[in-house]
């Protein structure tokens, strides 16, 4: 028998920077009245019995009794952000004691076989022509007795519907409230480039006298697909030309959108200037191949350091890794930290061992045949000690990630 009356928060999904939502659902179209709720029909939602549902069955309902704040935030009384949700009806066999109108947020009756309940709440048709790798996020809260009482999430590809998540259990805050989580994950590949697409929440509880509060709760739904990046890069490379230059290629295998490149040079790989600019092609789908020779007028330098930098015809730009030339037949270690990546080079030497450490001298990292450079974009805030190693040479220095 149900005796909590949960309410519920959700936040809208905000997606990364790199993706493009297409499609939202956040279930705010009309306004439900607290307390009745509205059918999901309302936003072109279709309910589905595909199970057993007994006389007083659960039902779900739109309406701000489970408001939609943000994730990570206990639900609450009723504001102004509507969600889609799972109720009880108020003929149901406990509605006297908990909810006597039907619909007081989450909270479900699972008092007897009358209250068996097994639904699906579908989406309106989703086209995704032209659409790929497309992500699915929302926010939601679900609790229900184990497998007995369970929400899953369904995707109908045009000819089938199939149960693509079975949706974990949230969390609930001291007040035995629901605590809103965000979730995020991808769509079948059956949904690349098709206009039939379909989502849905299925929520099944068995009537079998035992139930745990809040049941379901979901909002502020998106669909989206990565941005492509202005350009594909295949490769950057340097080597010295001649005593006096270096000779500096790179190569694209796709551009978008792409106005020109930056060439930058460095001497220590912290101050860089920009030495050249280069056009791009625009838009490209073929692999173009990219030169440019730097006559060196820096006298005494062992070591220079080059990045590269593309912009877009909008403005918008980003950087690729920096690479180092070494001019000097130093038989030198060559290392210099960037952007959280360890470079390193030799004039002989093709392999090095790699040792990461903290302050306090416990091993972070270990890599004893690493090549040019070393990923350390896992380390947090801090200061860490450096050790490489070739046949020849030890060097040791502080590494601070900010």
């Amino acid at each position: 028998m149900k005796k909590i009356i949960v309410v519920l928060f959700f936040l809208f999904c905000v997606t990364e920077a790199n993706s493009q939502v297409f499609y939202t659902e956040t279930f705010d179209g009309s306004v439900c009245a607290a307390g009745s709720g509205c059918d999901p029909s309302f936003v072109g939602w279709t309910i589905t019995n595909v199970g057993v549902n007994g006389v007083n069955a659960n039902k779900f309902y739109v309406s701000c009794q489970e408001n939609g704040n943000a994730a990570g935030v206990c639900g609450s009384g009723c504001g102004s952000d509507q969600s889609l949700h799972v109720g009880n009806v108020s003929t149901s066999s406990a509605a006297f004691l908990f909810c006597p109108s039907g619909d007081c947020g989450a909270a479900y009756d699972d008092s007897s076989p009358d209250e068996a309940t097994n639904i699906r709440c579908e989406s309106p048709t989703i086209n995704c022509t032209s659409k790929s790798n497309i992500t699915i996020e929302f926010n939601y809260i679900e609790s229900g007795e184990g497998a007995d009482d369970n929400a899953t999430l369904w995707y109908f590809d045009g000819a089938a519907w199939n149960n693509i998540n079975a949706l974990s259990k949230t969390s609930t805050c001291g007040s035995s409230q629901g605590l809103w989580t965000s979730f995020s994950g991808s769509l079948p590949a059956s949904a690349d480039n098709n206009p039939n697409v379909k989502i849905a929440f299925r929520w099944a509880n068995d009537g079998d006298g035992a139930a745990s509060d809040p049941s379901f709760a979901v909002d502020d739904i998106t669909l989206s697909t990565p941005i492509p990046t202005p350009i594909e890069l295949v490769s950057f490379i340097g080597k010295g030309l001649t005593p006096t230059s270096n000779l500096l290629e790179w190569i694209t295998s796709s551009e978008i959108n792409n106005d020109f490149f930056t060439l930058e040079r460095s001497t220590d790989a912290i101050h860089f200037e920009a030495i050249s600019t280069i056009n791009g092609a625009g838009n490209s789908s073929i692999v173009l191949n990219y030169k440019y020779v730097d006559m060196l007028p820096i006298e005494n330098v062992s070591t220079y350091y080059y990045r590269l930098k593309q912009t877009d015809f909008d403005g918008q730009f980003e950087y690729f890794d920096v690479i180092a030339i070494a001019r000097k037949n130093t038989n030198k270690l060559n290392v210099f930290y960037y952007n959280k990546q360890l470079h390193f080079s030799d004039d002989h030497t093709k392999e090095f061992s790699v040792t990461v450490l903290d302050v306090s001298g416990r091993i972070i990292y270990e890599n004893k045949q690493a090549t040019t450079k070393v990923n350390l974009d896992f380390l947090t805030q801090g200061i860490y000690i450096y050790q490489l190693r070739t046949n020849n040479t030890v060097l040791s220095n502080k590494i601070v990630v900010q």
